[in-house]
């Protein structure tokens, strides 16, 4: 194992830890308050900032402060929520369940997190070091990588450079097939069909206009 090796295996083992001691609702909850809270703040952010009592302060501030409300607003209940759902599931006793399923939920968001990081250490020359291509894990890493590069525009996706292979079984250069540009096949001269004549055909023919011209 290299210091790449150790690095993943820290920041799957933190995940994880929080999530036992959040436990599984919390961390649906909490991540559920992020994606709610940013959605009601694109969609009600401009709506509320015109009801604010901000009208002589500049407009930029006044949309800042309408936005900032909506997703505080949204985060914290949610949060609170989650908490309080929490604490009526362990004093039934699920408690052991919930942070069971907490500690899986910690370890697939801890993966998930490995592969944003290989993916954005693909833009700089972090993957061409000795510690990193001689890691355990960063081949795995490196083709799920490519699996979401893959979905990126041409443009945005050619600045990460995700290496090749995987240590998964079947997953050799599965990187280079998901995000391989697609070619189009060479035509290639297709050899007529039509019989040629036989050898010999035109000395035949000038034979035949000799002979009407000297009749």
């Amino acid at each position: 194992m290299t210091a790449f090796d150790y690095v993943i295996l820290a920041l799957v083992t933190v995940s994880a830890a929080i999530g036992v001691w959040r436990g599984v609702i919390r961390e649906v909850f909490a991540l559920g308050a992020w994606v709610v809270a940013i959605v009601c703040m694109v969609l009600f952010g401009q709506t509320v900032a015109a009801a604010l009592p901000l009208s002589g302060q500049a407009p930029w501030l006044q949309s800042l402060a309408g936005y900032a409300t909506v997703f505080i607003v949204v985060f914290v209940s949610l949060s609170v929520l989650g908490f309080l759902f929490t604490k009526m599931v362990r004093a039934v006793g699920l408690s052991f369940i919930d942070r069971a399923l907490g500690m899986m939920f910690g370890m697939v968001r801890g993966a998930l997190i490995a592969v944003l990081l290989v993916l954005v250490a693909g833009a700089t020359g972090l993957p061409q070091t000795d510690w990193w291509r001689e890691s355990a894990s960063a081949k795995p890493l490196e083709t799920f990588a490519a699996l979401l590069r893959s979905k990126f525009p041409d443009d945005l996706a050619k600045r990460f450079k995700v290496a090749a292979g995987s240590a998964l079984p079947g997953g050799e250069g599965l990187a280079e097939r998901v995000y391989a540009p697609q070619t189009k096949p060479n035509k290639q001269h297709t050899p007529s069909l039509q019989p040629s004549p036989p050898a010999g055909g035109r000395q035949i023919a000038f034979t035949v206009k000799d002979f009407l011209c000297v009749a």
